[in-house]
């Protein structure tokens, strides 16, 4: 069996790109004009109905020349400061269920390994489905994404790969993104 888990607003109560973005803030590691590319498109999502896949690509923009080790130590950072505070107490009880059941366990969202990483390790998840930074051979973030952005239907043909992959079994049809 495969329990398939969203991240943000759905094992956590809220986003957890606000909280690494707030992180950056605080350390002087955004630029104005990040700042500035970041409230528009927020302001496009939000108010526009436009998808999160530009204001995405800002924010990995914004990484670009980083250490990739560095990266992962300040997000196992903002997961003890912010986003462990954020798990929903049902949320770590249903996933301690499914694990005890022997089920397959899979966070699949648009956010970044970084981004859920420390909290699928909390949580005694193995799988990952996310979007991917590209990190060159010196082990620098590219500004680049390894991978489509893990929204909408890209989430959903992750899953579906997934579960291909590690033989997870699945009922016969489509899946769509809901």
């Amino acid at each position: 069996v495969g329990a398939f888990f969203d991240f943000d607003g759905t094992l956590i109560d809220g986003y957890s790109a606000a909280a690494f973005f707030k992180y950056r803030l605080r350390r002087g590691e955004i630029s104005v004009s990040e700042v500035v590319k970041t409230v528009r498109e927020s302001i496009n999502v939000e108010r526009r109905g436009h998808d999160v896949s530009e204001m995405m690509r800002v924010g990995v923009m914004g990484q670009a020349g980083r250490d990739s080790e560095e990266r992962d130590t300040w997000a196992r950072n903002v997961f003890s400061r912010k986003i462990a505070g954020m798990l929903f107490t049902d949320s770590r009880l249903l996933v301690e269920a499914h694990l005890r059941k022997g089920h397959t366990v899979v966070v699949a969202s648009s956010a970044t390994r970084p981004q859920i990483q420390a909290t699928a390790e909390d949580l005694g998840i193995d799988h990952i489905v996310c979007t991917e930074m590209e990190v060159d051979e010196d082990g620098r973030l590219t500004g680049d994404l390894a991978t489509d952005i893990r929204w909408g239907q890209s989430k959903a043909d992750g899953v579906v790969e997934f579960a291909d992959e590690w033989d997870v079994p699945r009922a016969e049809g489509s899946y769509e993104a809901i």
